[in-house]
């Protein structure tokens, strides 16, 4: 806990410089983007706030990624796990020292994919540094069983989420398992991209 609670005191008070003031950090950030838009085939991937979202993952990972963070564990969806996990494999690409931890929720759950998800979902899963799968058949409450793995596993959190959208969902009850446990945890709101820490240790 006081690493964890130094990390966070770290993002705080000790924040990385401005995107546009590191010299060779913005490059950085256009050539993924590039890369991205040239390698990865798009679902719907073409519309201003699924792109200004996948921006936001990939600012926070490596605001993260600058603290010192070594680790990011995903849970496999089509969606922002995808996306997030995709940033980390090619960003570590360039630093040995970063990992990717995929968790799947059953082993047959990309079948029903289409042909363009299941090639991306297998080429991140090709890439990344270590791979669990909760179980091999879909079960219920799998993708919540497989977020609750990596909830448990983690330091800290960063969701895409608006806790005032609450629908029953696997990823509404995954929040609440990880709030419920105290897990530190970065939201980001979609539609404003807006930022906020929750159960952040304070200060001793």
């Amino acid at each position: 806990m006081n690493d964890l609670t130094a990390l966070l005191d770290r993002m705080r008070t000790q924040r990385p410089v401005a995107w546009d003031q590191l010299p060779d950090f913005a490059l950085y950030m256009d050539q993924v983007l590039s890369y991205m838009d040239r390698q990865v085939l798009r679902f719907d991937e073409e519309d201003a706030q699924c792109r200004r979202m996948k921006l936001e993952l990939v600012r926070c990972i490596m605001e993260l990624r600058q603290c010192g963070v070594m680790e990011f564990q995903v849970v496999c969806d089509p969606g922002v796990g995808l996306y997030a996990g995709e940033i980390v494999n090619i960003t570590k690409q360039n630093d040995e020292a970063m990992r990717l931890v995929c968790v799947t929720p059953f082993e047959e759950q990309a079948t029903k994919w289409t042909p363009q998800l299941r090639e991306r979902y297998f080429d991140m899963l090709a890439d990344c540094t270590d791979l669990s799968c909760v179980d091999y058949q879909e079960k219920p409450n799998a993708q919540f069983s497989a977020y609750q793995q990596i909830i448990k596993q983690s330091d800290m959190l960063m969701a895409v989420y608006d806790p005032e959208l609450v629908g029953g969902s696997a990823e509404d009850k995954a929040m609440a398992y990880a709030l419920a446990l105290g897990k530190p945890t970065l939201l980001i709101y979609p539609g404003t991209w807006k930022k906020k820490w929750l159960n952040v240790p304070s200060k001793t």
